[in-house]
C-alpha cells in the first residue's frame, strides 16, 4: 500500500517536472522507488559493509543523469527544430556527465571507493530498462496474440 501511494506521488511529480510519456515515467517512478530503497537499506548498512552505499551512489548518479536526459529529449521534441537549444541541451548533458566523471574519480581515489560497485550502481539503469523493455516487448506480444485470436 505504501509503495503503491509512493509511486503514485512520484509519477504526479515526474508529470509536473515535465516527463509527458506514461512509459518513461512508469519506469523512472519504478526506478526511483529502487533507488530509495536501495539509498535506504545502504545507510542502514554502511557501518558493516560501504559496498552497497557506493553501489547506491553510482545508481543515484546513473538514475539523475537518466531522468534528466529523458527530460530535455523530451523538451528536444515537443519543440520546434531550432539548432541552438539542440547545442544547449546537448552541452548541458555533456557538462552533467563530466561532472559524474569527476564525482566517480574523487569517490575513487578520495575515499576509496571500489570500482565494481560503483560500475554496477551505474550500470543498474540499464538492467532496469533493459528488464522493464523486456516485460513491455512481452506484454506487447501476448496483447497483439489476443487481438488476433478474437
Amino acid at each position: 500500500m505504501l509503495l503503491k501511494k509512493r509511486l503514485r506521488v512520484l509519477e504526479c511529480k515526474l508529470l509536473k517536472e515535465g516527463i509527458f510519456s506514461p512509459e518513461l515515467r512508469f519506469f523512472l517512478a519504478r526506478a526511483i522507488l529502487c533507488l530509495d530503497v536501495v539509498l535506504v537499506v545502504s545507510v542502514l548498512t554502511f557501518m558493516f559493509d560501504s559496498h552497497l552505499f557506493w553501489f547506491s551512489m553510482g545508481l543515484l548518479l546513473a538514475t539523475y543523469n537518466f531522468k534528466i536526459l529523458c527530460s530535455s529529449v523530451q523538451n528536444i521534441i515537443s519543440q520546434q527544430y531550432n539548432p541552438r537549444l539542440i547545442l544547449k541541451h546537448f552541452v548541458f548533458f555533456n557538462l552533467r556527465i563530466f561532472v559524474t566523471a569527476i564525482i566517480l574519480v574523487i569517490a575513487i581515489f578520495k575515499f576509496s571507493a571500489p570500482v565494481w560497485t560503483l560500475i554496477l550502481g551505474l550500470s543498474g539503469v540499464v538492467f532496469m530498462l533493459a528488464y522493464w523493455c523486456f516485460l513491455y516487448y512481452k506484454k506487447q506480444i501476448l496483447f497483439s496474440k489476443t487481438l488476433r485470436i478474437s
